[in-house]
Formats: C-alpha cells, structure tokens, sequence
C-alpha cells in the first residue's frame, strides 16, 4: 500500500511538472521592447548641458534636481575675455531663475556650472505630504503589462521632461543657453536622467546610458537619456521585469510531491523487505 502511494505520489508531481512545461512554453513571452542594461557613456558631450534629474536613492530617499553646466574651454577656446563674459552672464540668469522658483542653489555652482534642488524627501511618505497626495490616486494608467507563466512584464513610458510648458524653468533654461552670444542649437545637449534604488536586473530602459551612482552607503541607479537640441527625442520607457510567484509555488508542489512518493516508495520497499 505504502509503494502504491509513493507511486501515485509521484505520477501526479509528474504530471504537474509536466502541465507545468507545457503551460509555461505555450504561455512564455518576453517583451519586445529594445532595451539596454548598461549601454556606454556619449563619446563626444555638447559644450553645454542641461540636466534634469528624478532620482530615488536606494535609501529610499527622493530628490529632484536640474542642472546646466558650460564647457568654457571649448565654447571660448581663444580666452576672449567678451565670450567669458556672456557665457558667465548666462549662468548667472540661470541661478536666477532657479532662486526666483525658490529652488535651493547648491554650493559647488560657480561661474560656469549651477545646479539647484527642486525637491527633497526622505521617503515617499514625506513625497505625499509634500505634493499633497491623499493616497487615492484617480485616471487610467499608461503602464502595460506583459503577464505569462513565468513573469509580468511592465512597460513604463516616460515623457521627456523638456517638452514641458512654456514658462517651465527646463524651457527657460534652455532659452537662456540657446541665446549665449556664439552658440548654436547642436552645442546644447538636454539630458533627463531618471534614477531608481532597483537594479538592472529588475529594471531596464532604452536608455543612452545606465550606471551605479555610488555614494558609499546608499546609491542610485541612474538612466540618462541625452538628446542634442538639434535633434527630436524619441519614445522613452523603462521595462520592469516581476517574477510570476505562482509559477514557484507550482515547482515546489511538484517537488514536494515526488520526494514525498520517492520516501514512502523506499519505505514501503524496505517494509516488504
């Protein structure tokens, strides 16, 4: 009797193995989303950059930044003390921008470089309270999942932020740039780079370029998307890759099934014996 239910046992851990494999490549799909999962740095940056940056901190920390920086060896490479001028006038406009949004301009800005903090939290709680959200969030969501047996894959678009309002600070920004004495549109490269705390292993994007920001013991994952001003940004997306858990809940069934029949069948034999 022991041997007959160690047998049955483990016909049906087979058979549920068996349904399984079945389902599973009948069912199996990856997205076809072109994606990278790391990709390498731009070979040739524009003298000028503009950088908007959306970042959560692997400490769960959230912060919002935007930069512009000005490459002055090569926007005035004669030293002309009239192009130094303008281009430093330029970025002082641009602080001014920041501080009339009241953003808080950091302390390694200089004459050719300035970022500011539009928003800092320490977690999505203190995010919520600060942009006012209750927790009931209403609309249709533009994620599209991709769910078979093994995983659910999630599509997330991303929309460009400088294509923004006209009054936005990214648009102002990049006016002010574009109108420094001497330079041209292909001198100016816009640069949305969006940083999660999950891995490329969880999360991949079609992203320029994806790398560790390491700051000992916390970090980011940054995807920088960069676009020169002379040229149209393209659709940008992350893809989110969740393993199906019932698929190993299934496998563990199975398992459990056979070593369970496999057992009683030894014991059964040893019993006859």
């Amino acid at each position: 009797m022991s041997k007959r239910a160690g047998v049955v046992l483990m016909a049906l851990g087979a058979v549920l193995a068996a349904v399984y494999a079945v389902v599973a490549v009948c069912t199996f799909k990856t997205t076809e989303k072109e994606v990278f999962v790391a990709g390498t740095p731009a070979p040739e940056h524009a003298p000028i950059e503009i950088s908007y940056n959306y970042v959560t901190y692997t400490s769960g920390a959230i912060e919002y930044t935007v930069q512009a920086s000005f490459d002055e060896e090569v926007l005035n490479p004669e030293g002309d003390a009239e192009r130094a001028a303008a281009i430093k006038k330029s970025v002082s406009d641009i602080r001014a921008a920041f501080e009339e949004r009241g953003y808080s301009v950091g302390a390694g800005s200089g004459d050719y470089f300035v970022t500011a903090t539009i928003l800092y939290a320490s977690g999505m709680t203190e995010l919520d309270i600060m942009l006012g959200n209750d927790g009931y969030m209403t609309g249709s969501s533009s994620i599209k999942p991709e769910r078979s047996f093994w995983q659910t894959v999630y599509t997330v678009p991303l929309s460009f932020p400088f294509d923004g309002a006209e009054d936005s600070v990214l648009t102002i920004v990049t006016a002010i740039a574009r109108t420094t004495p001497g330079v041209a549109t292909e001198d100016i490269d816009l640069v949305y780079n969006y940083g999660s705390y999950y891995s490329t292993k969880s999360v991949q994007s079609n992203a320029d370029y994806v790398y560790y920001l390491n700051y000992g013991n916390y970090g980011s994952y940054i995807h920088e998307f960069r676009v020169n001003l002379s040229e149209e940004p393209k659709e940008y997306y992350l893809v989110q890759y969740n393993p199906n858990a019932t698929s190993a809940y299934i496998v563990l069934i199975a398992f459990a099934l056979v070593a369970g029949g496999a057992v009683i069948f030894f014991l059964g034999s040893r019993k006859q014996h």
